[in-house]
């Protein structure tokens, strides 16, 4: 027989099952409603709305493998949210706090499943995967690492058009001002967009260890996730979290090598100047610390 815990919690599934989609779609619109706002009381409640986003779909699970518009539409509010989040507040705490409600969100969309049939734990996976791919982008294509081979970012484009459009979607919003050509005097955007990287890999490095962690998964989901292990593509968590701790060293290497009149200019192929770099090498190695001992557990 069930225990009371358990009765309670199926009893409470059942309740708010009738209504879970309808009870998505009001908790999305009000973080789009708050995310419009803008203010630091809006914030506050917006982490509020992803924590509870979070809840009614780890406690409804399968029973929403139906509701893929209404999963969709949560996912890109959520994901809007992130991709502006450089540009929603400067208080780091706020940030931190934002990142940490947002992904938990976004790790729990597996729970689920998918409407083609496939089960969570492919789905579980297959976000994993996407979530290294949109890291490995972001830190070349701001500055270009001498240990990736251009051609295969650009398979992987081919491959993944649609974690691609993810990416361009950041892309454009972070580079909507930015000053075309090398700018000798130096670009005026240079130190946004540092800082608008630095946190997109923190917003992914927290995506991806949320997942992996399966923050907030019911102990049964938990379990049957970690026996699929072998979907987890380990080789390439193992080689993103390389990529940035040798960030600071590639930083410093390009540092040296550029002259110092051109030290506040976007290296070539990149973003963001060699000065930037170094100013945001130290995150960008804690994050690779995190993703290596998150790989390693």
């Amino acid at each position: 027989s069930l225990s009371i815990d358990a009765q309670c919690t199926f009893i409470e599934g059942d309740m708010i099952g009738s209504i879970g989609s309808s009870l998505l779609d009001a908790l999305r619109d009000n973080i789009l409603s708050l995310y419009y706002q803008g203010n630091e009381e809006s914030i506050a409640v917006m982490m509020e709305s992803f924590k509870a986003a979070a809840s009614v779909i780890t406690l409804l699970e399968m029973r929403l493998s139906r509701a893929e518009k209404v999963i969709n539409g949560l996912k890109d509010a959520t994901w809007l949210v992130l991709n502006n989040l450089h540009s929603l507040t400067t208080d780091a705490a706020s940030i931190h706090a934002i990142q940490q409600s947002a992904t938990i969100l976004l790790a729990s969309l597996p729970l689920p499943g998918a409407s083609d049939g496939s089960p969570p734990s492919k789905v579980w996976a297959q976000c994993i995967r996407d979530g290294i791919l949109l890291l490995r982008w972001a830190i070349n294509g701001f500055f270009p690492m001498p240990t990736i081979d251009s051609s295969t970012l650009k398979d992987e484009a081919t491959k993944h058009p649609t974690v691609w459009k993810e990416h361009e979607r950041w892309l454009s919003i972070v580079t909507g001002f930015q000053v075309e050509g090398l700018d000798l005097g130096g670009d005026p955007t240079d130190g946004y967009r540092a800082n608008a990287l630095q946190i997109r890999i923190g917003c992914l490095t927290s995506y991806i260890t949320s997942l992996i962690k399966m923050e907030g998964y019911p102990l049964h989901r938990a379990n049957t996730f970690s026996s699929s292990a072998l979907l987890l593509p380990f080789d390439s968590l193992l080689d993103v979290s390389e990529l940035l701790l040798s960030f600071p060293l590639a930083a410093e290497g390009k540092h040296r090598s550029t002259k110092q009149r051109l030290r506040s200019t976007p290296v070539q192929g990149g973003l963001i100047s060699p000065d930037s770099a170094m100013s945001i090498s130290v995150e960008l190695r804690l994050c690779g610390h995190t993703l290596f001992d998150v790989a390693m557990e």
